[in-house]
Protein backbone atom coordinates (compact mmCIF):
# COMPACT_ATOMS: atom_id res chain seq x y z
CA UNK A 1 0.00 0.00 0.00
CA UNK A 2 3.01 2.73 0.60
CA UNK A 3 4.90 1.70 -2.22
CA UNK A 4 1.44 2.18 -3.98
CA UNK A 5 0.75 5.64 -2.69
CA UNK A 6 4.26 6.34 -3.45
CA UNK A 7 4.00 6.21 -7.14
CA UNK A 8 0.76 7.58 -7.34
CA UNK A 9 2.32 10.82 -5.79
CA UNK A 10 5.06 10.25 -8.02
CA UNK A 11 2.61 10.42 -11.09
CA UNK A 12 1.05 13.23 -9.93
CA UNK A 13 4.34 15.10 -9.58
CA UNK A 14 5.37 13.85 -12.73
CA UNK A 15 1.92 15.59 -14.63
CA UNK A 16 1.76 18.70 -12.58
CA UNK A 17 5.71 19.06 -14.22
CA UNK A 18 4.67 18.45 -17.61
CA UNK A 19 1.98 20.74 -17.58
CA UNK A 20 4.58 23.32 -17.06
CA UNK A 21 6.68 21.96 -20.01
CA UNK A 22 4.02 21.75 -23.00
CA UNK A 23 3.69 25.58 -22.14
CA UNK A 24 7.27 26.03 -22.53
CA UNK A 25 7.40 23.77 -25.43
CA UNK A 26 4.43 25.57 -27.28
CA UNK A 27 6.16 28.98 -26.72
CA UNK A 28 9.63 27.25 -28.00
CA UNK A 29 7.64 25.93 -31.41
CA UNK A 30 5.95 29.54 -31.82
CA UNK A 31 9.35 31.78 -31.30
CA UNK A 32 11.12 29.19 -33.68
CA UNK A 33 8.87 28.72 -36.51
CA UNK A 34 8.45 32.53 -36.71
CA UNK A 35 12.75 32.62 -36.84
CA UNK A 36 13.01 29.77 -39.47
CA UNK A 37 10.55 31.55 -41.63
CA UNK A 38 11.57 34.92 -41.57
CA UNK A 39 15.55 33.75 -41.27
CA UNK A 40 16.91 35.08 -44.18
CA UNK A 41 21.14 33.92 -44.92
CA UNK A 42 22.74 31.02 -44.04
CA UNK A 43 24.23 32.99 -41.42
CA UNK A 44 21.39 32.99 -39.92
CA UNK A 45 20.34 29.37 -40.06
CA UNK A 46 24.52 28.40 -38.43
CA UNK A 47 23.57 30.70 -35.62
CA UNK A 48 20.01 28.55 -34.88
CA UNK A 49 22.33 25.61 -35.51
CA UNK A 50 25.07 26.65 -33.38
CA UNK A 51 22.27 27.30 -30.45
CA UNK A 52 20.65 24.05 -30.57
CA UNK A 53 23.80 22.46 -30.29
CA UNK A 54 24.54 23.98 -27.02
CA UNK A 55 21.47 23.39 -25.57
CA UNK A 56 22.05 20.07 -26.55
CA UNK A 57 25.40 20.12 -24.43
CA UNK A 58 23.17 21.69 -21.50
CA UNK A 59 20.53 19.35 -22.11
CA UNK A 60 23.24 16.11 -22.00
CA UNK A 61 25.25 18.00 -18.52
CA UNK A 62 22.15 18.69 -16.67
CA UNK A 63 19.69 15.83 -17.59
CA UNK A 64 21.83 13.00 -15.47
CA UNK A 65 22.32 15.54 -12.42
CA UNK A 66 18.51 16.37 -12.22
CA UNK A 67 17.40 13.05 -12.67
CA UNK A 68 19.66 11.64 -10.32
CA UNK A 69 18.31 13.93 -7.48
CA UNK A 70 14.39 14.47 -8.79
CA UNK A 71 13.64 11.03 -11.33
CA UNK A 72 11.59 11.63 -13.77
CA UNK A 73 10.51 14.92 -12.89
CA UNK A 74 14.38 15.95 -13.26
CA UNK A 75 14.07 14.87 -16.93
CA UNK A 76 11.09 16.74 -17.43
CA UNK A 77 12.62 20.18 -15.84
CA UNK A 78 15.52 19.76 -18.40
CA UNK A 79 13.70 19.63 -21.06
CA UNK A 80 11.88 22.76 -19.76
CA UNK A 81 15.03 24.87 -19.37
CA UNK A 82 16.05 23.91 -22.28
CA UNK A 83 12.63 24.56 -24.32
CA UNK A 84 13.22 27.97 -22.20
CA UNK A 85 16.74 28.71 -23.25
CA UNK A 86 15.85 28.01 -27.01
CA UNK A 87 12.86 30.27 -26.96
CA UNK A 88 15.14 33.12 -25.07
CA UNK A 89 17.47 32.59 -28.43
CA UNK A 90 14.40 32.91 -30.68
CA UNK A 91 13.26 35.55 -29.04
CA UNK A 92 16.22 37.46 -28.99
CA UNK A 93 16.61 37.16 -32.77
CA UNK A 94 13.05 38.16 -33.29
CA UNK A 95 13.71 41.62 -31.26
CA UNK A 96 16.93 41.74 -33.69
CA UNK A 97 14.65 41.39 -36.86
CA UNK A 98 12.02 43.86 -36.30
CA UNK A 99 14.50 46.41 -35.02
CA UNK A 100 16.28 46.21 -38.59
CA UNK A 101 12.97 46.19 -39.93
CA UNK A 102 12.64 49.73 -37.81
CA UNK A 103 15.48 51.02 -39.31
CA UNK A 104 16.61 48.88 -42.60
CA UNK A 105 19.94 50.99 -43.11
CA UNK A 106 21.12 49.07 -40.25
CA UNK A 107 22.48 45.77 -39.80
CA UNK A 108 21.32 42.98 -37.26
CA UNK A 109 24.99 42.68 -35.96
CA UNK A 110 25.03 46.44 -35.35
CA UNK A 111 21.54 47.26 -33.53
CA UNK A 112 21.22 49.03 -30.63
CA UNK A 113 20.82 46.68 -27.47
CA UNK A 114 17.83 49.52 -26.37
CA UNK A 115 16.78 48.90 -29.78
CA UNK A 116 16.22 45.47 -29.82
CA UNK A 117 14.82 45.48 -26.09
CA UNK A 118 11.99 48.33 -27.03
CA UNK A 119 11.53 45.52 -29.71
CA UNK A 120 11.50 42.69 -28.02
CA UNK A 121 8.79 44.70 -25.13
CA UNK A 122 6.54 45.21 -27.65
CA UNK A 123 6.56 41.55 -29.32
CA UNK A 124 6.24 40.38 -25.87
CA UNK A 125 3.33 42.17 -25.17
CA UNK A 126 1.69 41.53 -28.58
CA UNK A 127 2.33 37.30 -28.36
CA UNK A 128 0.90 37.46 -24.21
CA UNK A 129 -2.79 37.34 -23.16
CA UNK A 130 -4.34 40.28 -21.89
CA UNK A 131 -4.15 40.97 -18.41
CA UNK A 132 -7.29 39.51 -17.43
CA UNK A 133 -6.03 35.96 -18.57
CA UNK A 134 -3.09 36.12 -17.26
CA UNK A 135 -4.41 36.64 -13.47
CA UNK A 136 -6.85 33.90 -14.33
CA UNK A 137 -3.99 31.42 -15.02
CA UNK A 138 -1.75 32.57 -12.06
CA UNK A 139 -5.10 31.97 -9.80
CA UNK A 140 -5.85 28.87 -11.27
CA UNK A 141 -1.70 27.74 -11.17
CA UNK A 142 -2.49 28.50 -6.89
CA UNK A 143 -5.86 26.78 -6.61
CA UNK A 144 -5.15 23.48 -8.40
CA UNK A 145 -1.41 23.14 -7.27
CA UNK A 146 -2.94 23.43 -3.66
CA UNK A 147 -5.93 21.23 -4.74
CA UNK A 148 -2.86 18.78 -5.92
CA UNK A 149 -1.53 18.62 -2.43
CA UNK A 150 -4.80 18.03 -0.58
CA UNK A 151 -5.24 15.44 -2.78
CA UNK A 152 -1.66 14.06 -2.00
CA UNK A 153 -1.86 14.31 1.30
CA UNK A 154 -5.07 12.02 0.96
CA UNK A 155 -2.94 9.10 -0.19
CA UNK A 156 -2.77 7.82 2.77
CA UNK A 157 -6.75 7.02 4.22
CA UNK A 158 -9.15 4.63 2.89
CA UNK A 159 -9.72 4.03 -0.87
CA UNK A 160 -13.04 5.52 -0.89
CA UNK A 161 -11.45 8.78 1.04
CA UNK A 162 -8.91 8.81 -2.31
CA UNK A 163 -11.16 8.59 -4.71
CA UNK A 164 -13.72 10.97 -3.09
CA UNK A 165 -9.86 13.19 -2.83
CA UNK A 166 -9.49 12.50 -6.38
CA UNK A 167 -12.55 13.29 -8.17
CA UNK A 168 -12.18 16.77 -5.97
CA UNK A 169 -9.36 17.50 -7.33
CA UNK A 170 -11.00 16.71 -10.97
CA UNK A 171 -13.61 18.82 -10.21
CA UNK A 172 -11.43 21.52 -9.23
CA UNK A 173 -9.69 21.54 -13.06
CA UNK A 174 -12.28 21.48 -14.33
CA UNK A 175 -14.11 24.76 -12.97
CA UNK A 176 -11.16 26.69 -13.33
CA UNK A 177 -10.37 25.66 -16.97
CA UNK A 178 -13.98 26.60 -17.66
CA UNK A 179 -13.13 30.28 -16.49
CA UNK A 180 -10.17 30.53 -17.62
CA UNK A 181 -11.96 29.61 -21.04
CA UNK A 182 -14.95 32.01 -20.73
CA UNK A 183 -12.55 34.65 -19.08
CA UNK A 184 -10.74 34.32 -22.43
CA UNK A 185 -13.49 34.03 -24.70
CA UNK A 186 -14.80 37.61 -23.35
CA UNK A 187 -11.66 39.48 -23.13
CA UNK A 188 -9.67 38.25 -26.13
CA UNK A 189 -11.70 39.48 -29.58
CA UNK A 190 -9.29 37.62 -32.03
CA UNK A 191 -9.54 33.95 -30.03
CA UNK A 192 -13.47 34.39 -30.29
CA UNK A 193 -13.56 35.62 -33.64
CA UNK A 194 -11.15 32.27 -34.68
CA UNK A 195 -13.30 30.02 -32.82
CA UNK A 196 -16.48 31.38 -34.09
CA UNK A 197 -15.09 31.34 -37.49
CA UNK A 198 -14.05 27.82 -37.09
CA UNK A 199 -17.72 26.57 -36.02
CA UNK A 200 -19.30 28.26 -38.89
CA UNK A 201 -16.69 26.71 -41.77
CA UNK A 202 -17.09 23.43 -39.49
CA UNK A 203 -21.66 23.65 -39.88
CA UNK A 204 -21.01 25.08 -43.77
Amino acid sequence: WSSSNSSNNAASSVLSAFCYYTAFLALNGMTEAFVYGVAQSGVDVGKLGIIHATVGIFFAITAPLLVRSYQTVGLVATNGLCMILRSACSLYFAAGYFSADDSPSTSSSKIDPSSRWSALLRLTGKFMPCNPVVLSFVVTLIITNHSRLNYIESTNVDGSRRLSAAMKHIGVGIVCSLIMLLTAMQTEKKLRQSILNLVRVKKD
